[in-house]
């Protein structure tokens, strides 16, 4: 019931409170008192109803068949004491014997809130489910109770909010004179607290059980005194290479599975090492452990737990994984050197690339010239035509003038036949001149042509040097930070094995 826990907080510390210097409300019972028994919230089992009730003075009982007997009677006053003694630290309420509440100490009202106002008159059934009310096993108790067999355990009960109450109670008859049971006192004691904490270990010991990790528990004599099953079917992998089989694990004392049982026996005895993590080797297999102390409230050392797991493919990966980046790194290292001579060879490549293109430029400058010197010559030889051929005209102009003349104009005749013969001749080299120089002009621009084709290759060429020299230098760039990421891989690993 929502609210329930923290009332039931505020009821207890009531109780603690009031249980001192104060009288019970149990002086109300009538004389004689009989098998008065305590309950224990350590031990609440049935067997306890057997020994307490020598602690009640009022009426010595035996058992007998049974049912208890009533043998002597004690001093009120020594009875009176043993109650007011048992309703100092327990709840107690009166019941008839057909169930109907009668009184009820200030303990019993602090743990289900009730004013006495509230249950007097009422049945006990009050405090239970409404369907256990109508049980036969109810109904039982109640017939067992009035004819005088005492009961008890632990019982859940209900409180006034609708909370669950567990408490450790003995429902005791109490006999008349005669014999016969005149009402039922039980005397209780609240262990919802206990209860509750016994059923979270249950669940938190089920919980380890059925976890997937190996969990195992050393007392603080480094005895082993629980592995989960995880454990036990871990061990059953390597049991061949255990000091035992693992049936005999637990019992047996963890110094068995070191080799220096005294180091492992210091490190658990100081608490500010722990936990303690490290890596077990055993035979071509790997483990992991964790182990923590485990203290009481007060701080001694109740023992210690030990979490591991087999990891020997992680180390086994791990392994790999290193020698790859070493590989890897020492491949990177050997690439770079070689890229490395090829930027420097691409680097020579360019440069004579440069050189020839500045060669095949000046060759392509002189060809320019030779071009242009060759025109030159070409008007030369022009000149030189067209002096052969006025030399040509005259010396045919002077020929007729001899003819003219007669025989005083033959030698003249001769001369301007000479010079004639001469122009024809200066004309005839002339126009070898000129065909030489033709011949020359055309392979002038074959070589401008050749020369122009080559400096636009050596351009390209240079162009797609720089383009590799680049790729090559960005290579480069890329293998140094494979290498130093294969090494850190290395080192990584290291780390992880170490």
């Amino acid at each position: 019931m929502p609210g329930g826990l923290p009332k039931r907080r505020r009821r207890r510390q009531a109780v603690t409170h009031n249980c001192v210097n104060r009288r019970s409300r149990t002086e109300t019972l009538t004389q004689p008192r009989d098998a008065i028994v305590a309950s224990s919230v350590r031990d609440p089992t049935p067997q306890y109803w057997e020994s307490v009730p020598t602690m009640a003075t009022n009426l010595l009982m035996k058992r007998k068949a049974g049912r208890p007997e009533p043998v002597a009677a004690a001093p009120n006053s020594d009875s009176q004491a043993v109650l007011d003694a048992f309703s100092l630290s327990q709840a107690i309420i009166e019941f008839q014997p057909d169930g109907t509440i009668v009184t009820a100490n200030d303990n019993f009202l602090a743990v289900l809130g009730y004013s006495l106002s509230e249950i007097q008159g009422q049945h006990h059934r009050m405090f239970v489910e409404p369907g256990e009310a109508q049980t036969d096993a109810y109904q039982q108790f109640w017939r067992d109770l009035a004819e005088g067999r005492p009961n008890a355990g632990q019982f859940k009960r209900f409180a006034k909010d609708g909370s669950e109450i567990w408490i450790s109670a003995s429902y005791n008859p109490v006999f008349d004179e005669a014999g016969k049971v005149a009402k039922i006192v039980k005397i209780a004691g609240d262990i919802t607290e206990l209860k509750l904490a016994g059923e979270e270990a249950r669940r938190l010991a089920n919980m380890i059980r059925l976890m997937p990790f190996n969990i195992m528990y050393a007392d603080a004599g480094n005895v082993i005194r629980y592995m989960n099953p995880a454990s036990e079917r871990g061990l059953k992998v390597v049991e061949d290479l255990l000091p035992m089989s693992v049936d005999q694990v637990v019992g047996s004392s963890i110094d068995a599975f070191h080799k220096d049982p005294s180091h492992q026996q210091r490190l658990l005895a100081d608490e500010s090492k722990l936990p303690i993590s490290t890596q077990i080797k055993l035979g071509e297999y790997v483990f992991e452990l964790m182990a923590v102390a485990i203290s009481d409230e007060q701080g001694a050392r109740l023992g210690s737990m030990a979490a591991w797991r087999d990891i020997t493919e992680q180390v086994r990966t791990r392994e790999e994984a290193a020698s790859i980046g070493q590989t890897v790194a020492a491949s990177a290292t050997e690439m770079a050197a070689t890229i490395e001579e090829i930027s420097k060879s691409v680097g020579r490549t360019a440069s004579l690339a440069s050189n020839t293109e500045d060669h095949v430029r000046d060759s392509s400058a002189a060809a320019q010239m030779l071009q242009e010197s060759s025109k030159a010559i070409d008007k030369v030889v022009g000149v030189i035509q067209e002096l052969a051929d006025q030399t040509n005209l005259l010396a045919l102009n002077a020929t007729i003038e001899a003819a003219r003349a007669g025989e005083s104009g033959r030698s003249f005749a001769v001369v301007a036949n000479e010079v004639k013969e001469l122009a024809q001749e200066t004309g005839a080299a002339t126009q070898s001149i000129e065909k030489s120089v033709e011949e020359m002009r055309q392979r002038i621009e074959q070589v401008t042509l050749s020369t122009r084709q080559i400096t636009e290759s050596i351009a390209e060429v240079s162009g797609n040097t720089s383009t590799v020299a680049a790729a090559i230098e960005e290579q480069s760039i890329t293998m140094g930070e494979l290498s130093k990421n294969a090494e850190g891989l290395v080192k990584l690993a290291d780390r992880a094995n170490a």
